[in-house]
This record gives C-alpha cells, sequence and structure tokens, in this order.
C-alpha cells in the first residue's frame, strides 16, 4: 500500500507474537510498529504526543459503530478512510 508508518494495537500481545513473531511464513513490514494496548489508551498516548493523523485506521475486530466514528473523526487525516471488520 505504500505507508510509512503503521502502528498496530492490540491490547494482548499473545496473538502479535503467535502470527506475527514466531510465525516463520509471516511477513511484516519493518516500519510496522506494534502497541500491546487496548485502543482507548492508544488514543490517549497519541493525543498526548500530538501524533499526526493516519490515512487509513483498520479495525480488525467488532467494533460498534459510533466508536469507530468517534476514532475516525479524531485520528484521520482529511481524506482518509476506515475498514471495519463486522465479525
Amino acid at each position: 500500500m505504500g505507508y510509512s508508518i503503521i502502528d498496530a494495537v492490540d491490547w494482548s500481545g499473545k496473538a502479535w507474537e503467535r502470527f506475527v513473531t514466531e510465525d516463520p511464513s509471516s511477513s511484516c513490514p519493518p516500519s510496522v510498529k506494534f502497541y500491546e494496548m487496548d485502543d482507548e489508551r492508544y488514543r490517549a498516548e497519541w493525543r498526548s504526543e500530538q501524533a499526526e493523523k493516519f490515512d487509513v485506521i483498520v479495525y480488525n475486530f467488532a467494533v460498534n459503530d459510533k466508536k469507530a466514528l468517534e476514532f475516525a473523526q479524531e485520528l484521520l487525516a482529511k481524506d482518509g478512510r476506515v475498514r471495519l471488520s463486522k465479525a
């Protein structure tokens, strides 16, 4: 996709370790930084650092529409996009 800064956030690092770190067949760009925390804590840290807005936000878990909209309004760049998984 061509993105140079990619943040991955999950409250549990077990899946990241199993499917990214430990799996010899996995492929992860070196620019991906993993944060073991929930999305609310991530957003609080993002706010405190006054970090850049994102071009894309992907939720790979069920999230309610209201919460996704709140995150999108705050964290997305002007023409940014959100991808939701409705599992």
